[in-house]
C-alpha cells in the first residue's frame, strides 16, 4: 500500500505560501510570477523503501512471487516516470526484469 501512495502537489501563490511551512513536510520551488510549486515530501522516502522491498521480494521469491506479479507490474510501470523521487524510479526499473523472471 505504501508503494501506491500518491504525492501531494500544490501550485501556490505568495498569499497561500504564508499559510504553508516547510516544517510540515513540504518543499517549494519558486516558479516566478509570484507562484511556487509545493510537494509534500514526507511520504516519498517511505514510498521508495516500499518499492525497493517489492524488488527484493521479486528477486528472492522468484516463481513464489508469481501471484503478485500482475498487481506489482500495474503499480511499477507508471512509476518509471515518477519525477518526484529517484529511488522510486530506480526501484521501478529494477523490478521489470525480475517480474518477467517471476512470470516465466
Amino acid at each position: 500500500k505504501t508503494a501506491s501512495i500518491k504525492p501531494e502537489v500544490a501550485l501556490l501563490d505568495t498569499q497561500d505560501m504564508e499559510n504553508m511551512s516547510e516544517d510540515d513536510g513540504w518543499e517549494f520551488v519558486n516558479l516566478g510570477d509570484q507562484q511556487s510549486l509545493g510537494i509534500k515530501t514526507a511520504g516519498l522516502e517511505e514510498k521508495a523503501t516500499a518499492c525497493q522491498m517489492l524488488v527484493c521480494y521479486a528477486k528472492e521469491l522468484k516463481e513464489g512471487f508469481v501471484e503478485y506479479t500482475e498487481q506489482v507490474v500495474k503499480l511499477m510501470v507508471p512509476l518509471l516516470k515518477f519525477y518526484f523521487h529517484d529511488g522510486v524510479r530506480v526501484a521501478a526499473a529494477e523490478s521489470m526484469p525480475l517480474l518477467l523472471e517471476c512470470a516465466r
